[in-house]
Parts: C-alpha cells; structure tokens; sequence
C-alpha cells in the first residue's frame, strides 16, 4: 500500500513538473498601456537592449511574447526612486533633453539621473521629475504604431488626453 501511494504521489507531481514546463511564463512588471489609443510603451526592434533608443507606441504584447515569439520589451518595473526600468534589457526610461518634443528613451539606469525619475501619478500622467513635464505620444491624438513618444507640457486640465496611462 505504501508503495502506491509513493507511485501516484511522484506521477502526479512529475506531471505537474511537465505541465508547468509547457507554459510561457508572464514576465514580472507591468505594461504601460496609452488609455486613449490602448497600445503600449514599447522599445522598439526585436528585444533592443541599445541605449538611447527611442519609445514608441504599439500593439500590447499581453501574453508576454512578441510577435516572433520572443520574450516581451514591454514589461516595467517602479523603482524606490521613481526610476521605471523594462524587464527585458533592464534600462530605463529617460529623456534626451528637457525641451517640449525631446524623446522618451532607455539607457543605463543611474540612480543620480534625475531626469530618469518620474512620478505615476493617479490620474494616469506619467510625470518627469526633473522637468515637470510628462510622456506625450507624439502628434494629436495618434493611435498608430510605432508612433514616437515625446516629453510635452502636461495636459492635466483635459479630459481627452494622449498622455493618460495605466499599467
């Protein structure tokens, strides 16, 4: 009898051990999904880790994967000090200058860079601290793909904004 129950005891945990092994894990963080076009903050290229590389709009990738089947860029994490850091290449968000039109980008995480801290704030702008500016899909009202994302004033007063987020 008790060698039964050891048989059924390890057939149903290596079947559980095979089952997990065929799933593709969710990756940890969060999307950033843009709340008037529904698409995400994505490194553009498949899995980019270069710094410097611009952000842009585009399809969520909610399964984790991106259309190759590759492991998603989409993915954020908060850091302590308003860092926001992808989970693929491990880069953050920053800016690549102060003025209205400059792009959102990743590089290196650094910890000094003030202008990779930001605030989430709760009504879905995603703020620089540095600047006070926020991130500004490029354009009026696009939802296109591969649409850039630019630093812009915040429009905080308007109810139909392109710079609303939620994750």
């Amino acid at each position: 009898m008790f060698s039964k129950v050891i048989a059924v005891t390890a057939a149903a945990a290596l079947s559980v051990m095979f089952v997990a092994g065929t799933t593709q894990a969710q990756p940890a963080g969060r999307l950033l999904v843009n709340q008037l076009s529904g698409k995400c903050l994505d490194v553009p290229g498949i899995s980019n880790q270069t710094p410097g590389t611009p952000l842009q709009l585009f399809d969520c990738e909610t399964n984790g994967v991106d259309y190759s089947g590759k492991p998603s860029d989409q993915f954020w994490v908060y850091g302590l000090q308003g860092q926001i850091r992808n989970t693929l290449s491990g880069m953050c968000i920053d800016i690549s200058g102060t003025d209205n039109g400059s792009l959102i980008q990743v590089e290196a995480c650094d910890a000094t860079n003030v202008a990779q801290n930001w605030i989430v704030r709760q009504d879905g702008f995603i703020q620089n601290q540095a600047t006070g500016k926020c991130i500004n899909v490029s354009g009026v009202a696009q939802t296109a793909n591969q649409t850039p994302l630019a630093l812009t004033d915040c429009e905080i007063g308007l109810a139909q904004t392109n710079q609303r987020w939620r994750s």
